[in-house]
């Protein structure tokens, strides 16, 4: 399946602050990345815990443009359930356009259908 995470690259990935990798990355951070055609910028907030992309209760990821990512222990991840007890995504992208479930970083179909 295709995917519009915008960090699938940090699936798995430990991340260290430093290059003799002796401290993970941890607490929460902005960053700043140009567009692939290198001109527009765009923000977002990331959560790391133990070098590892993690929010046990709050999205891990939300980009300036309202992209959000629900991520657990380093990968795409959300069994958290609605109002209505269905499955909530752990992608939302395009302003809710587009949702995408996953579970422990394996991109499942929509449960809810």
């Amino acid at each position: 399946m295709e995917t519009v995470s915008r960090c699938k690259n940090l699936i798995g990935a430990t991340v260290y602050v430093d290059e003799s990798r002796t401290e993970l990355k941890q607490g929460e951070e902005y960053v700043k990345l140009k567009n692939m055609f290198g001109y527009a910028e765009i923000g977002f907030i990331i959560h790391w815990e133990d070098g590892k992309v993690h929010c046990s209760d709050d999205p891990a990821i939300v980009f300036d443009d309202a992209h959000v990512e629900y991520w657990q222990n380093g990968a795409p991840h959300n069994s958290r359930k609605n109002a209505n007890g269905q499955r909530m995504p752990a992608i939302l992208s395009d302003y809710m356009a587009i949702e995408e479930y996953w579970d422990n970083g394996k991109q499942i179909s929509n449960p809810n259908r």
